[in-house]
């Protein structure tokens, strides 16, 4: 089954009203939703997110939104074990040029591409 990694981006445009992104995000979300493809993503993008939450909002929205994720079903939430730090370390080394950062390194952020991802498209 072909699954799609969500990043943070798409998350605080729809959580963050008047993000300049925000139109493209809730278009993406309505054809992800028709599509029925598979969603994973990290804790890190979750904390991510919900650290956004709590900046522009509050501690109590950002909890009620990540007991919302946790218990849609909708985003499965991959842990990050050793392994996966040590991983995380060879990616760091290897696009350094890049100025990543760990949660970068779980996700490829920005740099999907470099990483040989497919980038999904809302359009």
């Amino acid at each position: 089954m072909k699954a799609i990694f969500v990043d943070s981006g798409p998350l605080v445009a729809i959580v963050n009203p008047g993000d300049q992104h925000e139109a493209e995000a809730r278009q993406g979300w309505q054809r992800l939703a028709e599509s029925k493809l598979a969603l994973i993503s990290t804790e890190h993008i979750l904390d991510e997110v919900a650290a956004a939450i709590c900046r522009w909002q509050s501690p109590r929205r950002s909890a009620e939104w990540v007991r919302q994720q946790l218990n849609s079903g909708l985003i499965r939430w991959i842990s990050c074990g050793p392994e996966d730090w040590r991983t995380a370390t060879d990616w760091l080394t290897q696009y350094s040029d890049q100025q990543i950062n760990f949660t970068d390194a779980f996700t490829f952020d920005r740099h999907f591409l470099i990483a040989g991802f497919q980038k999904w498209s809302a359009e």
